[in-house]
């Protein structure tokens, strides 16, 4: 698999957020991240491999898979950036306790403020998407840029051989 691909996606909105378990979003800042996208990568790839042939009831349950696997590498992104924040601020604490305060441990302190900020932003990030009028609507989308609150579910994806595959 490759991202270099250009794909036409078929998009319905709706308005307002979807609390139901028929549709998922996969959360775009996880392919953002270097520790998870070799896993997701080698993942799909061999899952893909693995299947005798691509019929309806396999691509279901390659879906489900995938779904699964995910939503679990996005649940450990989160744990382990909330993990490292949590030293972090516990790394702080302890700096903070030393009296008196050197230029070198201010300094050292500093440092560790700038890491909690980047970590936080990084756990906190959202990518950018354009949501267009309700209703279906062909574009040709990154999907790393397909997120939000909003409830943007993909229909139908067209490949560069011309073949579609539908939701």
């Amino acid at each position: 698999m490759t991202d270099h691909a250009p794909v036409v996606l078929t998009v319905k909105e709706a308005a307002g957020p979807r609390h139901d378990d028929s549709a998922w979003r996969l959360d775009p800042t996880l392919l953002q991240d270097k520790t998870s996208l070799q896993n997701i990568i080698s993942f799909l790839e061999t899952s893909v491999q693995k299947a005798p042939s691509i019929t309806p009831d396999v691509w279901e349950s390659l879906k489900r898979e995938w779904k699964g696997f995910l939503q679990s590498k996005g649940r450990n992104r989160k744990r382990r950036l909330t993990a490292q924040m949590a030293e972090v601020l516990r790394t702080m604490r302890i700096v903070k306790g030393t009296e008196p305060l050197t230029s070198c441990t201010r300094d050292y302190l500093a440092s560790l403020e700038v890491k909690y900020k980047r970590l936080l932003q990084e756990r906190t990030r959202k990518t950018s998407g354009t949501h267009g009028s309700l209703g279906e609507t062909d574009v040709t989308a990154d999907l790393r840029e397909v997120c939000g609150n909003g409830s943007s579910r993909i229909t139908q994806a067209m490949c560069p051989d011309g073949s579609t595959t539908d939701d």
